[in-house]
C-alpha cells in the first residue's frame, strides 16, 4: 500500500471508528505507534485525534504519548475543548491509581493546553504518598517515570510534596533516592538532600551537627532541617538525656520549637533508662525551655519524673505514694517507660531500709496498687536485695518487719508480702550461719518482742499471724457464697 493510499486509509478508519468504544482504543492506539514514521505527523493527524479521544474516554490504563509536532495548533485547540471535561474528570478520579492514568493524563492536559492548575496539588500529592508508600514498586512504573523526566513543573510540584513528607519520615525519604533517580540540593529539597547523605558516625549530637553542614544547611537559616536530621541521627530509639539536653543547648530552644523537635526531646525523658541521670535535669529543661507548648499531660509526666527523681534526697518529702499516684493521673495515659521507672523509684525507696518509711509502707501496703506492688515484688526479689539480705542482719530483720506488718490491709499486699516472705526472705534465712540468725531475732525481739518467734515460726514454714487476715477473709467469703 502506498503512502498515498494509506493516507487515506487512516483517514477513512478514524472518521468511522466509534471513540468511545474500550476494544477500539488500544487497537487504534498500537495502529498509530505502528504507523509512526511511516506517514508524516500531518497525514497521521486524523488517527492521533482519534486514538486520544478513544484512550481518554475509556478506562485503557495506557494512554497515547504525544510528541511535539503530532498535532497541529487547530487539532490542538479542537481536542482540547472537546476532551477538557474528560481529563479533569480522570485527574481526579479517587479510584484510578494514582501513579498510572492520572500521570499520563497530566501529560496529554500538558500536551493540549488544558488548564489544570488547580488540581495539580491534590494529584501531586496522592503522587508523592503513594512513591513514598512504595518506593520500588513505584520506580517501575512508566508513567511516573515519564512524568518526572519530561515535565519539569510536576515533577518539582511532587519532589516538593516529597521533600515535606521525607521530614516527617527520613527513613523513607533514604528510600526513595535509593529507588528514584531524583536530583535534589539543599534550595529545592533539603529534606530530601539529608536523607541522601550518609549518617556520620561517632558522637551522635556531632553528627546531627556534621550532617547539617554536609547538606550546606545551618540550624539558624533552616531550622526545620534541624528536626529532619535530628531524626536520621535516632530513626528509631530517641536520645539519652545527656544527648537532648546537649541537642537543646546546641541551639536553644526556639530552633528546636520552629524544627518541631519538642516531642523527640521528650520522648528523650520519657524513654530514659532507670539508670540515665541526666534525665531528671532535660526534664528541668524543658519545662523552663517550652513551658508555653507542653500540653498539660506532657507537663504533668515531667513533673512525674522530677518527683520521682527527689525520692531519696533531702527534697522528697512524705507521702510518696499519694504524690507518686496523683502525678501519675494526671499524666494519663503514661509512657510505658516512665511508669516502670516511677515505679521501680518508689520500690527501691521504700526497700532502702531507713527506719522512718514505715508510715510510706503503710500507704503502700493500704493502696493496693497492683502495678506498684508488683514493682516492689520485683526489686525485692532481684540480686542486690537478696543479696543485701544475705550480708545484712539488721536489714533481714527489717524486711522481715515489713513484710510481716499490716496483715489483712488489702488483698494485693497480703499476696506480696506472703510471696516475699517465703519465697524471698526464707530462702535466705535458711542459708544464713546459725549465729546471724540469732542476730535478727534479737533485733526483731528489741522492735517488739514476739517479732523474734513470728520469724522463727515463718522460717519453720508457719505462718501463723502472719496469714490471719487472709483466712478470716477466706472463711468470710466462704460464708457469703
Amino acid at each position: 500500500m502506498g503512502q498515498s493510499q494509506l493516507a487515506a486509509f487512516v483517514t477513512a478508519l478514524s472518521a468511522a471508528a466509534d471513540q468511545s468504544d474500550p476494544v477500539e482504543a488500544p487497537a487504534l492506539t498500537g495502529l498509530r505507534e505502528a504507523l509512526r514514521g511511516r506517514l508524516p505527523a500531518a497525514q497521521l493527524e486524523p488517527l492521533t485525534a482519534t486514538a486520544l479521544t478513544a484512550a481518554v474516554r475509556t478506562d485503557m490504563p495506557r494512554l497515547p504519548f504525544l510528541y511535539a509536532g503530532d498535532l497541529g495548533p487547530a487539532l490542538r485547540d479542537r481536542l482540547a475543548s472537546r476532551l477538557r471535561s474528560d481529563i479533569r474528570r480522570g485527574l481526579t478520579d479517587p479510584d484510578a491509581p494514582p501513579l498510572g492514568r492520572p500521570l499520563a493524563l497530566l501529560r496529554i492536559a500538558e500536551a493540549l493546553g488544558v488548564d489544570h492548575a488547580d488540581l495539580l496539588p491534590e494529584l501531586t500529592s496522592r503522587a508523592a504518598r503513594a512513591v513514598f508508600a512504595d518506593p520500588e514498586a513505584a520506580a517501575s512504573i512508566d508513567e511516573l517515570r515519564s512524568t518526572l523526566s519530561g515535565s519539569p513543573s510536576v515533577r518539582n510540584a511532587v519532589v516538593d510534596r516529597l521533600d515535606a513528607l521525607a521530614a516527617e519520615d527520613p527513613a523513607a525519604g533514604s528510600r526513595v533516592l535509593a529507588a528514584l533517580p531524583l536530583e535534589v540540593d539543599r534550595f529545592t529539597a533539603p529534606h530530601l538532600l539529608l536523607c541522601s547523605l550518609p549518617v556520620p558516625e561517632g558522637d551522635r549530637v556531632a553528627a546531627v551537627e556534621g550532617l547539617l553542614r554536609a547538606g550546606g544547611l545551618s540550624p539558624m537559616t533552616a531550622p526545620d532541617a534541624l528536626g529532619t536530621a535530628a531524626r536520621r541521627v535516632w530513626p528509631e530509639a530517641p536520645p539519652t538525656g545527656d544527648e537532648a539536653r546537649r541537642l537543646l543547648a546546641a541551639t536553644g530552644s526556639d530552633t528546636h520549637r520552629t524544627a518541631c523537635t519538642l516531642p523527640l526531646l521528650l520522648r528523650a525523658a520519657f524513654e530514659a533508662r532507670p539508670d540515665d541521670r541526666e534525665a531528671g535535669p532535660l526534664a528541668t529543661d524543658l519545662l523552663n525551655s517550652f513551658a508555653p507548648d507542653l500540653t498539660p499531660r506532657d507537663r504533668a509526666a515531667l513533673d512525674l519524673l522530677l518527683y520521682t527523681d527527689r525520692l531519696g534526697t533531702p527534697a522528697e518529702g512524705t507521702e510518696w505514694v499519694r504524690h507518686l499516684t496523683a502525678h501519675t493521673s494526671a499524666a494519663a495515659p503514661l509512657p510505658d517507660t516512665l511508669r516502670t521507672r516511677a515505679e521501680r523509684a518508689l520500690a527501691h525507696r521504700l526497700l532502702a531500709g531507713d527506719a522512718d518509711d514505715i508510715a510510706e509502707l503503710s500507704d503502700l501496703a493500704r493502696s493496693g496498687d497492683p502495678a506498684l506492688l508488683a514493682a516492689y515484688a520485683e526489686v525485692a526479689a532481684e540480686d542486690p536485695t537478696v543479696q543485701r539480705l544475705r550480708t545484712d542482719p539488721a536489714y533481714a530483720a527489717a524486711r522481715f518487719r515489713d513484710w510481716s506488718s499490716h496483715p489483712g490491709a488489702t488483698p494485693a499486699w497480703d499476696e506480696t508480702r506472703l510471696t516475699l516472705l517465703t519465697t524471698v526472705l526464707r530462702p535466705v534465712v535458711r542459708t544464713l550461719p546459725a549465729e546471724e540468725v540469732r542476730q535478727i531475732e534479737h533485733l526483731l525481739a528489741a522492735h517488739r518482742s514476739t517479732l523474734a518467734e513470728e520469724f522463727r515460726a515463718a522460717n519453720q514454714g508457719r505462718l501463723t499471724r502472719l496469714t490471719r487476715g487472709l483466712t478470716t477473709r477466706g472463711r468470710r467469703r466462704g460464708t457469703q457464697s
